[in-house]
């Protein structure tokens, strides 16, 4: 079972709540979670679900987490033996050479690096979701904020966001000057996460921003921020 939840700084309108898809459900308890959805489906699904939440809400922070099944729900510790004999139908025990998924198919699909490289983003930006950055993986995030294309800039922003990384939050300041409304937005939503009130004056600089999405996820970032 896989939570799915968005958040920001102030609850869905009713007209947002309307827009949410089937099985998500909204949450007024006046916590930064304004959503939420309890899942049990194929990852590909799950992916689709979020990329939809993403396009959907912008201006929200996705996150997901497994959970843990009771105890008492828990699969047995013991196999069966397996049947033995040349033609037996019987399936491999797992891990076997013949049942076991390619090395490189299962390392992919834990990797959210390797979902990255391999063009799958929206599926990275989920399994990046609590991930902890090494020094290679924050040099990488680095070099996405100075990169010429506004997508990487904002990719690395989303990437620092869910990873909670809070040494970004110099970086998302730094960015909230960048020509392109996107970036400004994403360093925004960055701040939201990650910083502290002490980022109030600039953001508060991006209340006249001449994009209105800008000026929204200003506003929305300022009561996140305690101003």
């Amino acid at each position: 079972m896989t939570l799915l939840t968005l958040s920001r700084g102030t609850p869905l309108t009713p007209a947002e709540i309307h827009r949410l898809p089937p099985g998500v459900e909204p949450v007024s308890t006046g916590g930064a979670v304004v959503a939420r959805a309890r899942v049990d489906l194929p990852p590909e699904d799950v992916m689709g679900l979020a990329f939809e939440l993403g396009r959907a809400f912008p201006d929200t922070v996705f996150g997901a987490e497994v959970e843990q099944l009771p105890a008492t729900a828990a699969p047995p510790t013991s196999a069966p033996a397996p049947a033995t004999g040349a033609g037996s139908g019987s399936v491999p025990p797992a891990g076997s050479a013949a049942s076991a998924p390619s090395g490189d198919s299962q390392a992919t699909e834990g990797d959210p690096w390797k979902l990255l490289h391999a063009g799958r983003t929206e599926e990275a930006i989920v399994a990046f979701t609590g991930f902890a950055l090494d020094d290679p993986g924050r040099t990488e995030v680095r070099a996405m904020f100075i990169d010429r294309r506004p997508e990487q800039v904002v990719l690395g922003c989303r990437i620092a966001t869910v990873t909670g990384w809070k040494a970004a939050a110099t970086n998302f300041r730094s960015l909230l000057h960048h020509q392109h409304p996107d970036v400004r937005e994403a360093a925004l939503l960055g701040i939201a996460k990650v910083a502290g009130p002490s980022m109030g004056n600039v953001v508060k600089g991006l209340t006249k921003d001449p994009d209105p999405r800008v000026r929204k996820v200003a506003e929305e970032t300022l009561k996140q921020l305690g101003w």
